[in-house]
């Protein structure tokens, strides 16, 4: 049996109107949330088993602020509840912008580094729909809006860069320019086909260890999912700024199942991952087939049930809803990836709004 009080890690960047001395915010943290907090005025990497700490992070700007990188100590998922008074009160004072990042740790001291691959095997299966829980400032292809940290797959944009950008043919011949709408969206539709892929998860399955798997060119590049060998645990980057607790609290139940069900789980390498003509599966099912698989999972190799696992399924798949909802706009990457979209079986209708995607 998988251990239930799985430990997690929250990183939480924002930014701390420059009239709030960073002592005094200490203080006010400690007596408003019942935590008890440390400075480190410096940036640091490092974190606390038992304290929260808070740090400058030069690597965002907020206009009017000084940026904090708040650290929380391994906290259980049974007690995720502690870290609802530390996000009211940041809501409060605290504001955060589009280069903001949310980073959360997952205890992983219990997998192998083989158990370990298979969930950064099944985030990379699962990243059409995993991107869609997230705004397009944390996804692939999205034009420069996002960070260079955290866009997803960005281990293999290589890839599709140069199987777009051929001067020739496989016959030899110049090829045509392409708008540049053809180029986004050949490269989202090649950033998630099957093929390229399965060749990431070659070399995630090729490399025997952390530093293989980043000098063979895949680990670092893929900034969503890294291993933390020192601290054991698996960092998941994507999710963007933000300080509202529903919002991080159904991402981190999420995670817990997610790295429970896959890393426990059977290879999710499956013929049925893909259809015959080597499409993606339509969306929404796949949307339904990741919830259904993650629950059985948790249950069967975990031996357990995670608390609020229904609600933060049903919190996500409305992120998703929404998101797709909100692709409306007539930039090149919106058209595209409405493209991309309509091509796994997502129907829009601009002028009225979207149909209704929770009924697929």
């Amino acid at each position: 049996m998988q251990k239930l009080e799985r430990t997690f890690g929250i990183e939480i960047e924002f930014g701390l109107p420059v009239a709030i001395e960073l002592e005094t915010f200490k203080s006010e943290f400690e007596m408003r949330t019942g935590e008890v907090a440390q400075m480190d005025y410096h940036y640091s990497r490092d974190f606390s088993r038992t304290k929260w700490m808070i740090t400058n992070d030069m690597s965002v700007r907020i206009r009017g602020c000084r940026t904090i990188e708040l650290k929380a100590p391994p906290i259980k998922l049974s007690e995720i509840n502690r870290i609802k008074k530390v996000y009211e009160y940041l809501n409060e004072i605290g504001k955060v912008n589009i280069k903001c990042g949310t980073h959360v740790h997952i205890d992983a001291s219990d997998l192998t580094f083989k158990q370990q691959k298979k969930v950064l095997i099944a985030y990379l299966v699962n990243e059409d729909v995993i991107d869609m829980m997230h705004p397009k400032s944390r996804r692939f292809g999205q034009g420069g809006y996002g960070s260079q940290f955290c866009g997803s797959g960005a281990g293999r944009s290589h890839i599709s860069i140069e199987q777009i950008n051929r001067s020739q043919d496989f016959l030899g011949r110049d090829r045509m320019p392409t708008s540049s709408f053809d180029a986004t969206y050949n490269q989202l539709q090649e950033h998630y086909k099957s093929v390229v892929i399965n060749a990431c998860i070659q070399k995630i399955k090729r490399a025997r260890n952390v530093r293989q798997l980043k000098t063979r060119g895949f680990g670092d590049k893929y900034s969503n999912v890294n291993f933390k060998e020192a601290y054991k645990t698996i960092e998941f980057r994507q999710h963007s700024g933000t300080l509202e607790f529903n919002k991080i609290s159904n991402w981190i139940v999420f995670l817990n199942q997610f790295v429970i069900g896959f890393g426990y789980g059977p290879s999710v390498a499956k013929k049925n991952e893909t259809r015959e003509n080597g499409r993606d599966r339509l969306f929404f099912r796949k949307v339904s087939q990741l919830e259904k698989s993650v629950k059985n999972r948790v249950k069967t190799y975990g031996g357990f049930e995670i608390p609020n696992a229904e609600q933060a399924f049903t919190f996500l798949k409305k992120r998703i809803s929404h998101f797709i909802r909100v692709l409306n706009g007539n930039s090149t990457y919106e058209r595209a990836m409405r493209k991309v979209l309509e091509d796994r079986g997502v129907t829009f209708n601009l002028r009225g709004g979207n149909d209704d995607e929770t009924r697929h």
